[in-house]
């Protein structure tokens, strides 16, 4: 009986006028461990009009069985597998733009109080500035990397986002990957405003901005609020750290760096728990 009704299933995954009918004949399919083979699905992989909904019906199908694109060209496979995954941020769209607002939150907030944290413990430990200046100065550096925190925040958190619609079979990996790359970008940019102020060279902020990207990312990962709280925390704390010691070399005490580092992570995941529903 099982083999009877996949090439049923092919039809309604191919031509069904509903997105989501042809979704769950799909996935039907490939729970009934249909693969490229079945003869239906065959003959619309030869023809070039059906050729882009077969792949992309492979790729729903690969979703619950690996197997299904099973014989198929290396470059079919990247194809069903990229079709599937722009399938599924149309349908995740406002997943995704939750996320970013929920990190344009997060990284203005941690960054700009994590910065003005760390610069007024920094003036109260030199006592540098006027006494005049000193609140001056300290809200500035917190407005100015507030502003630049949003921005990162929010390729952070969409880079985050896409990488769990991707991934969704591993979402925690998908979070982890997308976050780390996001996370390089933004911080790069982020950090690098910080090196050249201090005059350091860009290697150096580079290195920091890798090193943190690759800790927050795999700390914002866990979709457990409690837990994702913690371990992006913690992550900050040690990316922050590791940038003071041996990126951007600013005579910062590791105890500040580190708080600053929290104060980014547990900002951003609790932005994203609290504004987008994640």
């Amino acid at each position: 009986m099982t083999p009877a009704i996949l090439p049923a299933l092919v039809q309604a995954a191919l031509t069904d006028a509903e997105p989501a009918v042809r979704t769950a004949a799909a996935e039907a399919f490939g729970r009934l461990d249909g693969d490229a083979r079945e003869p239906s699905l065959a003959a619309a992989l030869a023809d070039p009009a059906q050729r882009p909904a077969a792949l992309l019906a492979l790729g729903a199908a690969r979703d619950v069985n690996p197997r299904a694109l099973a014989g198929l060209p290396a470059a079919d496979q990247r194809a069903a597998f990229w079709l599937t995954s722009r399938r599924r941020y149309q349908r995740a769209a406002v997943f995704v733009r939750r996320q970013t607002i929920a990190g344009v939150v997060g990284g203005a907030l941690g960054f700009g109080l994590g910065f003005g944290l760390l610069a007024l413990l920094y003036y109260d430990r030199r006592q540098t500035l006027t006494e005049t200046m000193a609140p001056a100065a300290i809200f500035v550096v917190a407005v100015v990397m507030g502003l630049l925190g949003a921005g990162g925040g929010a390729l952070v958190s969409a880079a985050r986002a896409l990488g769990q619609v991707i991934w969704q079979e591993r979402p925690w990996v998908g979070a982890a990957l997308g976050g780390a790359v996001g996370g390089s970008l933004a911080f790069s940019l982020i950090l690098g405003a910080v090196g050249l102020i201090a005059a350091q060279a860009p290697p150096l902020w580079l290195v920091s901005s890798l090193g943190l990207a690759l800790l927050l990312g795999v700390g914002l990962a866990p979709g457990h609020l409690r837990v994702r709280l913690i371990t992006a925390l913690a992550a900050g704390a040690a990316g922050m750290i590791l940038a003071n010691r041996f990126g951007l070399a600013l005579d910062f005490l590791d105890l500040e760096a580190g708080l600053t580092g929290a104060v980014i992570g547990a900002s951003l995941a609790w932005a994203l728990g609290a504004f987008s529903k994640d």
